[in-house]
C-alpha cells in the first residue's frame, strides 16, 4: 500500500554555473588563462530541489529560466533527479541566470552572478502556484 505523502516545494533560483579554475584574479586590463573550466547546473533553489529528489522525496521546483539552451539543460537535469518541473516558467525576453565562479587553488572562490530570468518575478506569478503550494508539506523559499 502506497502511503499518502505530501510533497516538498522549493521556490528559488536556477542558474547555469561556469567554474573557472585560476591561480588568481586578473588585474585590470590583464588576460590570464584558466587551468580548467566546468559548467554545471546550479542556483540555491535548484540545488535544494535536486537534493530533495535524490533523497527520494516528492519535490516540485518553482523557478524561472530563459528560453535558451541553459534553461533547457537545467529543466532536463532536474527531471533526471525526480524533480517535478511543471512549475518552472520559461521567460522568453531574458536569458537563464548564470553564475561565473572563479575557483582558486586555496579553495576560496569569487562569484559574478547574472540573475537573468531569476529576476523577472511578477506578483501574478504566485497566484498561479496556489494549487501546487496547497498540496505541499514543506515550502522552502530561497532568495539570492
Amino acid at each position: 500500500m502506497e502511503r499518502n505523502r505530501k510533497k516538498i516545494t522549493v521556490l528559488g533560483s536556477a542558474n547555469l554555473d561556469t567554474f573557472l579554475f585560476v591561480d588568481r584574479m586578473p588585474d585590470i586590463g590583464e588576460t590570464i588563462s584558466a587551468d580548467n573550466m566546468v559548467t554545471s547546473c546550479g542556483g540555491k533553489g535548484a540545488n535544494q530541489a535536486v537534493t530533495i529528489g535524490k533523497l527520494g522525496y516528492d519535490c516540485d521546483f518553482v523557478g524561472q529560466v530563459g528560453n535558451d539552451s541553459a534553461g533547457k539543460t537545467i529543466v532536463e537535469e532536474m527531471r533526471k533527479y525526480n524533480v517535478n518541473v511543471d512549475s518552472i516558467k520559461i521567460i522568453s525576453h531574458v536569458p537563464t541566470g548564470q553564475a561565473f565562479v572563479f575557483s582558486f587553488k586555496n579553495k576560496n572562490n569569487s562569484i559574478i552572478l547574472s540573475g537573468g530570468a531569476n529576476t523577472e518575478w511578477k506578483e501574478n506569478n504566485f497566484s498561479e502556484l496556489s494549487e501546487s503550494l496547497a498540496k505541499s508539506m514543506i515550502i522552502n523559499i530561497i532568495i539570492e
